[in-house]
């Protein structure tokens, strides 16, 4: 399928990514287990959308308060947007915990990323890309792979459903993000303000997909 709008069609169409694209819900890092799951951001339970929203504040009011100001309405409504979906890291639950359920226990989130599939430019699109609206550990699980692993998600289900790109928006004050970001191959997209010569708060990263 080489048609931009049917590929995006499709790939809004579908509600069960993990298989899917083929990803594996169990998550071990340094003897570490986590539990991954995919989800559409809009039919996250109250209590759930309440730690999404948690967790980013933990990790980006001081970015927000230093360039466009955080209102929790607005944030709220794009986080979770009818379009929006999550790759939600989960602590893995103790031995015993959720016995009976239907589905595989999951503990709390601990890490999560939140994404949807779009076209590259609003104003001239083109091509259909994942964008990645956000990608926030919880401070302490940070610096034990997480963030990479998701990303790497990310990557792996972009190529999949034939996305060109992985997007995504980053605040240039926010130095450790920047850094992260380039390390695992994204540049700066041309897309973004300063190709065109403007300074701005952000910048627009991109990472092409491996298309077949």
């Amino acid at each position: 399928m080489h048609d931009p709008v049917m590929i995006i069609r499709l790939a809004n169409s579908l509600t069960d990514l993990m298989s899917v694209c083929k990803h594996d819900s169990s998550i071990i890092i340094k003897q570490e287990s986590f539990v991954m799951s995919s989800r559409m951001a809009a039919s996250l339970s109250f209590e759930e959308k309440e730690e999404v929203y948690a967790l980013f504040e933990e990790n980006m009011k001081s970015f927000y308060e230093k360039t466009w100001g955080l209102k929790k309405e607005e944030k709220m409504n794009e986080l979770f947007h009818p379009a929006a979906r999550l790759f939600c890291v989960h602590a893995a639950p103790h031995d015993g915990d959720g016995e009976g359920e239907a589905e595989t226990p999951r503990g709390p989130i601990v890490a999560f990323a939140l994404f949807r599939f779009e076209w590259d430019d609003e104003e001239e699109p083109e091509y259909p890309v994942l964008y990645c609206y956000e990608l926030q550990i919880r401070s302490t699980f940070q610096g034990r792979g997480l963030g990479r692993k998701l990303m790497d998600v990310l990557k792996v289900t972009a190529t999949k459903l034939k996305m060109e790109k992985v997007q995504l928006t980053c605040f240039t004050c926010n130095e450790a993000a920047m850094a992260f970001y380039k390390s695992i191959g994204f540049e700066i997209d041309e897309y973004s303000p300063s190709k065109a010569g403007f300074p701005q708060e952000y910048e627009i990263l991109s990472l092409s997909s491996e298309q077949p």
